[in-house]
């Protein structure tokens, strides 16, 4: 057993958010969004992605809805950041969360907040193409899906976990944005709002396998390259040595 296992679950929260709470409030110069957002409904671009059946689908579905209506009320203006963690609160019954699937360690397993890495992929999605200024976002561990089945292209994943991995985004335009949410029957749909025009980026992704996994490199239209994501693989994952995805 690991030294870190035999401290309680609950300490361990506390340490990290005392050490986030250092890095990212008393140590970074930001200011974070926490407005309403002033009936801002100038939609600019939108992304659909499909919710798919899976054990506590109706569970999932109310965390997605719950979630997606505070983030949608949040106006975000310019130089401000968008913390994910911030805007929906802790992933608990008292916060109104339901149990739900969520990838911990490259395995699904039942927690409060099941499902809400599909809200923080989208979220993501939105801000990359947007062109918007990313100042956390972390991969999956390890990527179980096919192309058939994943719900973002590979490299737009954003994990989140409470306390220890957040997605924060800055909004670099000079006018306020927001992130409109709408939780249909089987989709779910993001929609990127602002007061000035901002294009739809075309992106796309190199997909490189290599011994320890698969190696995501993410780019615009142009060439800038925009993330790098790792992703350790499952044992019977056969894919060819390099593969391009556009979006």
């Amino acid at each position: 057993m690991k030294l870190r296992e035999l401290v309680p679950k609950r300490l361990r929260l506390r340490y990290q958010l005392v050490r986030r709470y250092w890095k990212y409030d008393l140590l970074a110069d930001w200011r974070y969004a926490n407005g309403p957002h002033w009936n801002l409904d100038r939609p600019q671009f939108s992304i659909e992605l499909a919710i798919r059946k899976s054990p506590l689908y109706e569970n999932k579905v109310h965390n997605l809805r719950l979630a997606s209506r505070r983030i949608s009320g949040l106006l975000i203006r310019p130089e401000e950041v968008f913390s994910f963690w911030r805007t929906i609160g802790p992933p608990t019954a008292r916060n109104g969360f339901r149990k739900g699937r969520n990838l911990i360690g490259g395995v699904l397993l039942e927690d409060y907040g099941g499902g809400l890495c599909q809200l923080s992929g989208l979220t993501y999605y939105l801000a990359l193409k947007a062109d918007l200024h990313i100042l956390e976002r972390w991969n999956h561990s390890v990527d179980i899906y096919d192309e058939a089945s994943r719900f973002t292209p590979l490299g737009t994943d954003a994990a989140v976990a409470y306390g220890y991995k957040d997605l924060l985004v800055r909004n670099n335009r000079p006018y306020p944005i927001r992130f409109g949410i709408e939780v249909c029957e089987q989709s779910i749909i993001g929609t990127l709002h602002s007061e000035g025009p901002i294009e739809e980026g075309q992106l796309h992704f190199t997909i490189r396998e290599e011994a320890s996994g698969l190696r995501v490199t993410g780019y615009r239209a142009d060439g800038e390259q925009i993330n790098e994501s790792v992703y350790a693989k499952p044992p019977e994952t056969d894919r060819s040595n390099t593969s391009i995805i556009r979006t």
